[in-house]
């Protein structure tokens, strides 16, 4: 008979103790509650899930605009990312009626499937990480000029927004050359080239307004060509009549709007709070490098995100938009396996791999691993939009 080294007998016996282990005790379901999942990223127009984001020809070809939206835009990179609710503590606006409040999901699912138009537009998802139904392309003004047509849809509420706050300009200041409309989102929302964000109908990049020549996309600003008059009753008026998050401006240009909004006589306290903060409110106006050649304005939408919130689950029901994909918490136990706990939770091993960042396929015990989850629509609280902060 063939001799079996000790060191071998030790293997196979070792092996089986843990075996017997882990029948005895079987790792427990994780204690911590499923996290909500991201917002889905996908074309809301798209007829089935997919397992990845697919960036249609549409929004590939936003870059087209040619030289009128640069590639090497800063935007790719630098913006901040975005305060989806308001700071615990802090009061909210109150809550106004919703055109869907009142509606069954019965009624709401028929509307999904024979008038989704009657539904109003819908913003899904993050500035980062969304999609937009129902999007409404800005139309031609005589006071702006669309730099990219095909890539300035937005909601119904960020449109109507920019018209009335350009508008409120150039009635102010008789005279004033139309300023640029670069990118709001593509038609669907998604990806959209050269930015992170863009991706659900609430972000807008607007030219300057400048002294001397006219208003041309994309020109360097700086503190001696600024029209800071024009430029600070844009942003005034963003402020205390529009539901702006806020408005990215490289800071060697707020500095002489600042000014001058407190040289003709602004409340002080108000206009410093706007441009740096005050208390727990963090300022609406925000540096960001590369905006010295346009502002960069969010808005919250009460009504399309709020519409979103409500007909997630349905969405996901019409394969609308991808299940939303969120992860739980697993502390691994003796015994476990990346095969065993695919199996437990119904994910893959190569999924649990790419959610930890995993080479290989040994995992180790007493450590937090998270676990991938997919195919269900979490209700979310309704967003609170902090109140607009108007001049005292």
């Amino acid at each position: 008979m063939r001799r079996v080294p000790c060191s071998r007998w030790g293997a196979v016996l070792a092996s089986l103790w843990l075996l017997v282990a882990s029948a005895c005790h079987p790792a427990p379901r994780p204690s911590s509650a499923p996290k909500p999942p991201p917002p889905p990223a996908i074309s809301p127009n798209s007829p089935k899930p997919a397992p990845t984001v697919a960036v249609t020809g549409e929004q590939s070809a936003a870059a087209g605009a040619g030289d009128r939206y640069p590639e090497d835009d800063s935007t790719l990179q630098d913006e901040p990312n975005e305060i989806d609710q308001v700071p615990p503590g802090d009061e909210a606006a109150p809550i106004a009626p919703h055109p869907l409040d009142g509606l069954t999901d019965q009624e709401l699912a028929r509307r999904l499937d024979q008038d989704p138009a009657s539904l109003g537009s819908i913003s899904i998802g993050s500035a980062h990480s969304g999609a937009l139904l129902n999007g409404v392309q800005m139309p031609e003004g005589p006071y702006w000029t669309l730099v990219d047509p095909a890539h300035a849809w937005g909601t119904q509420e960020t449109v109507d927004y920019l018209c009335h706050a350009l508008t409120a300009v150039a009635e102010k200041f008789p005279g004033t050359a139309p300023v640029a409309i670069g990118h709001i989102s593509a038609k669907r929302g998604g990806p959209l080239r050269p930015h992170v964000s863009h991706q659900s109908g609430r972000d807008v990049d607007v030219g300057l307004y400048y002294l001397g020549p006219p208003n041309h996309w994309y020109a360097r600003a700086t503190p001696k060509n600024i029209d800071a008059p024009r430029t600070w009753f844009l942003i005034r008026t963003l402020v205390t009549d529009t539901d702006i998050e806020m408005i990215l401006l490289d800071g060697s240009l707020q500095r002489p709007i600042e000014q001058y909004a407190i040289d003709i006589g602004e409340p002080e306290a108000w206009v410093r709070g706007l441009f740096r903060g005050t208390g727990k409110l963090p300022p609406v106006v925000r540096h960001a490098p590369g905006h010295a050649t346009h502002l960069h304005l969010r808005f919250y939408n009460p009504i399309a995100q709020e519409s979103a919130r409500r007909l997630l689950p349905l969405l996901v029901a019409h394969h609308l938009i991808r299940p939303p994909v969120y992860t739980i918490t697993h502390v691994a136990k003796r015994g476990d396996t990346l095969g065993r706990l695919a199996r437990k939770f119904g994910t893959t091993v190569a999924a649990i791999r790419r959610a930890n960042g995993l080479r290989g396929t040994v995992i180790i015990a007493g450590r937090s691993y998270r676990i991938p989850q997919h195919g269900r629509a979490y209700f979310t609280p309704r967003l609170r939009i902090p109140p607009r902060r108007l001049p005292p």
